[in-house]
């Protein structure tokens, strides 16, 4: 079911096509952090949309260098999700919602 069209009948992913999606975002997360062993960081260059929208988003909210942080981390991990190399602006925009919820839930 779609938020766009209520009576959308369309099968969900099973859980074994998510399960497969979780795992190997895992493993390239595993392979992306094998050298570190101290702190690891984030990794990543960013489209010049996603580089603005994290300025405007930083301004605004001041964000402090953990959050930004936060944020890079959880985009990263939907970019692997979604079973992409490089952070997209939509995958900074889904971590940053999921942030908002955070700070008002917290």
């Amino acid at each position: 079911m779609s938020h766009k069209d209520p009576t959308d009948q369309s099968p969900a992913e099973s859980s074994a096509v998510i399960r497969q999606r979780v795992n190997r975002a895992c493993s390239v997360q595993q392979y992306r952090l094998t050298p570190l062993v101290c702190t690891p960081t984030v990794r990543c260059k960013l489209e010049t949309k996603g580089d603005q929208l994290l300025e405007q988003v930083t301004g605004k909210r001041g964000l402090s260098a953990r959050s930004f942080t936060r944020i890079l981390k959880l985009a990263r991990t939907i970019a692997d999700l979604a079973g992409v190399e490089q952070i997209e602006t939509l995958h900074l925009a889904e971590a940053i919602q999921y942030r908002g919820v955070d700070r008002k839930l917290g």
